[in-house]
């Protein structure tokens, strides 16, 4: 990487120029939220104090996309909507618990049966009397077999990372 100079002598909202060893030069101006380097601070990534050194002990999660012979996709969005359908009996609810339309579910389960040309959720239609849906064999079938090869990846894979702190929310 080469070092790039600054030429900053020049008025405030007139364009400064980058120049770097191999002569290119880039126009900004200088009120450009793109902060500008100067050859005596070193450029390049900073890397935390506590990661590893090591790029392979590098702690990583692991997410799997499973692509299937029909074209369709399975992920981890997918399976979390079976599982959610399954916890809350009904596709509305799974909905509601994701923070997802009811449209936006059902058709992403109308998908997951199109691409595997068998239904992963038995439907009841809704009315007085409630309605619901449950997972099919083939529906609980799919979740073991995605969770377990999401499992054994992981195990390949090493640690897992430490969780991300939630955003502090405001009260309202």
């Amino acid at each position: 990487m080469h070092a790039i100079a600054c030429d900053s002598a020049k008025p405030a909202g007139r364009p400064l120029l980058l120049r770097n060893m191999a002569a290119w030069r880039v126009p900004i101006r200088a009120t450009s939220p793109v902060p500008i380097l100067r050859a005596d601070r070193p450029t390049g990534p900073v890397l935390n104090a506590a990661m590893p050194a090591d790029p392979t002990t590098v702690p990583v999660r692991v997410s799997l996309r499973l692509e299937l012979a029909s074209g369709g996709r399975i992920g981890p969005g997918k399976v979390a909507l079976l599982e959610a359908i399954g916890q809350a009996g009904s596709i509305s609810g799974a909905a509601r618990l994701l923070g997802m339309s009811y449209p936006r579910a059902w058709n992403l389960v109308e998908a997951l049966d199109l691409a595997l040309e068998v239904p992963l959720v038995s439907r009841a239609p809704g009315g007085a009397r409630g309605g619901g849906a449950v997972l099919t064999e083939a529906g609980k079938a799919l979740i073991a077999r995605y969770r377990g090869l999401e499992a054994s990846a992981q195990q390949l894979a090493g640690p897992l990372p430490p969780p991300r702190k939630a955003p502090a929310t405001q009260p309202q």
